[in-house]
């Protein structure tokens, strides 16, 4: 074997694949484009102040920088902890799937070339989209309000969440056989990390527990990111200092989890091969179950009937899910137990349905656009196109299939706001007959964007990036917008079209005699209906079109060509 310095082969390849994508240099203008509407649109509101003139300009455009760092940081943590690993899960997973590295493991290459070129060719990107950020910011900071030393830590928070997620979610998808479960995987892990601490404070708040180290806040990184402005007692008066001694800390865990991460998946990169190597898809012993009373008649809704009872649920499926619905039920009973001892517990209450509905809803989406862009990849939607089903049963039942269970998704969510509001005394009966409304609501649209996103988006990465960045702009981009630009209740009603406000805001009403209601959630409920009709039927009338299936506007094209071929077996014939 060849002694090879630099970054190897496997990742100039990847290098030439990926700068032939006009998608990634249109992403990343895009991002910048956002960035500085952002900016416009935080300026323009602040202008009243500065009309003003005198000590009251500066303080506004003072404020006008800090505004903006929380919504520029906020989104692009928020963007890489999900876009980062979207852009990884498929770097082994795919190649699997179509025999090509197994070609590359017979040649000379090694494991950790192959698993390092993967990695370096994923994150390039990844920093890339972090370094366009950088000089936005950083023409920002003339505004006043922006600390340097605070732009410099977020800008290393940034670069160690990019590299810790590209490599967890490597490592995953060498472990793994299927994109979207190890996406999934991936999610739900950095969830897990993410809310560790905010969960714990949340807990303590209720039962009066005993709190965690305060070293332990510093491991998040939306709380390192903003400790200067939200928690400046921190640091005291030599905030600088400190401040990059825990950036840097935090930038040196994130690599050495990184390297751990590499150096497990280059190690075990031919055993997995050669042990899922021509071996099928085993389902866990209760994922054979087969719900058929759920299940509509074979000659009513043969696509939903087909769904219901080709899906296997596989252990990484189950563990994901499992996790979810463990760590929900546990919570909401954290709940239930903090409302019964006659705590309102204000915190937990919001913090549980927000997260519930948002992290469920993300897991939603992303199935949605895997149901039919896995099939598309296999080539079995072909064999269904070419059935004389109408492309409306096929939409519908793919559609259906993803929405079927939604319903579990309210359970809680409704549980936590029903024991919120029996522990209150003067709590308003109305805010229970909103909450599955609004959640059923969220999913059905989020189902629709799915459908409609991995129909019209050829390529199955793709197709999942661009629904994780269509719900991260609705979930995260609108939340800090409406709140950082309108601090009233205008802004309060736009923020609740967020899946992750708009349920915790609808708890923390629950134990309020007068809860701000209004307009506000009906008109989250008749958009979120809206934009789940409109992108259900765009997909429906391109669904031909984008999949190349012949309409029944096109016979002539048919029949010509079945006339040409029945003279041609004529002629034969004849012969």
């Amino acid at each position: 074997m060849a002694l090879r310095f630099g970054p190897g082969p496997v990742f100039v390849y990847e290098c030439l694949v990926l700068a032939r994508r006009w998608q990634t240099y249109a992403v990343r203008a895009l991002f910048v484009a956002i960035l500085f509407v952002a900016l416009l649109v935080v300026y323009a509101k602040t202008r009243e102040m500065q009309i003003r003139g005198g000590p009251a300009a500066v303080r506004a455009l003072a404020e006008v920088g800090v505004r903006f760092y929380y919504a520029i940081i906020g989104t692009e943590l928020a963007l890489l902890l999900l876009a980062a690993p979207a852009m990884t899960a498929g770097s082994i997973c795919m190649d699997k799937a179509r025999g090509t590295l197994v070609h590359m493991l017979v040649t000379d290459l090694s494991a950790a070339e192959i698993v390092l070129g993967k990695l370096l060719s994923r994150l390039l990107p990844v920093l890339g989209l972090v370094a366009a950020g950088v000089p936005v910011m950083f023409i920002a900071s003339l505004l006043g309000g922006i600390d340097t030393e605070a732009l410099f830590g977020a800008t290393l928070v940034l670069l160690g969440v990019g590299v810790c997620s590209c490599s967890l979610a490597l490592l995953l998808s060498v472990l793994g056989n299927k994109t979207y479960e190890v996406l999934l995987a991936t999610y739900i892990i950095l969830s897990v990390a993410l809310l560790l601490h905010p969960a714990w404070l949340a807990v303590d708040g209720a039962l009066g527990t005993v709190s965690l180290p305060a070293w332990l806040a510093k491991t998040n990184p939306f709380y390192l990111a903003f400790a200067v402005y939200a928690f400046p007692d921190w640091y005291g008066g030599s905030r600088g200092s400190r401040f990059l001694l825990d950036v840097a800390a935090f930038l040196g865990g994130c690599l050495a989890l990184s390297l751990l991460f590499v150096c497990l998946a280059a190690l075990s990169l031919r055993w997995v091969v050669r042990r899922q190597g021509g071996q099928p898809i085993r389902p866990t012993s209760w994922g054979r179950l087969r719900l058929h009373w759920l299940a509509p008649s074979l000659d009513r809704q043969p696509v939903l009937w087909r769904e219901r009872r080709r899906k296997l649920l596989s252990r990484w499926t189950a563990f994901v899910w499992g996790t979810y619905w463990i760590g929900s039920v546990v919570f909401t009973l954290l709940v239930i137990a903090t409302a019964s001892t006659g705590r309102r517990s204000m915190d937990l209450g919001p913090f549980t349905s927000a997260f519930q509905v948002s992290i469920g809803m993300l897991l939603l989406v992303i199935s949605a656009a895997t149901s039919l862009s896995e099939e598309r990849t296999r080539g079995s939607l072909d064999l269904l196109m070419a059935t004389p089903l109408s492309t409306f049963s096929i939409v519908w039942g793919k559609w259906w299939a993803s929405v079927g269970w939604m319903a579990l998704l309210a359970i809680l969510p409704t549980i936590n706001v029903l024991a919120l509001f029996l522990s209150a005394s003067d709590g308003a009966w109305t805010t229970l007959l909103f909450v599955a409304p609004v959640v059923l609501s969220y999913g059905l649209a989020w189902a629709s964007i799915g459908l409609a996103l991995a129909t019209w988006i050829r390529r199955f990465g793709w197709a999942i990036a661009a629904s994780v960045a269509a719900y991260l702009a609705v979930t995260v981009g609108i939340f800090l917008m409406a709140m950082l630009t309108m601090p009233n209740d205008s802004g309060r009603d736009i923020a609740c079209f967020s899946p992750f406000f708009g349920p915790g805001e609808l708890t923390a009403n629950a134990a309020h005699r007068y809860p701000r209601l209004s307009l506000a959630y009906p008109m989250v409920i008749l958009g979120n209906l809206i934009v789940a009709a409109g992108t259900f039927t765009l997909a429906w009338m391109t669904f031909d079109r984008c999949l190349g299936r012949m309409t029944h506007g096109q016979p002539g094209r048919m029949s010509t060509s079945c006339s040409a071929l029945e003279a041609e077996r004529t002629d034969v014939v004849k012969v």
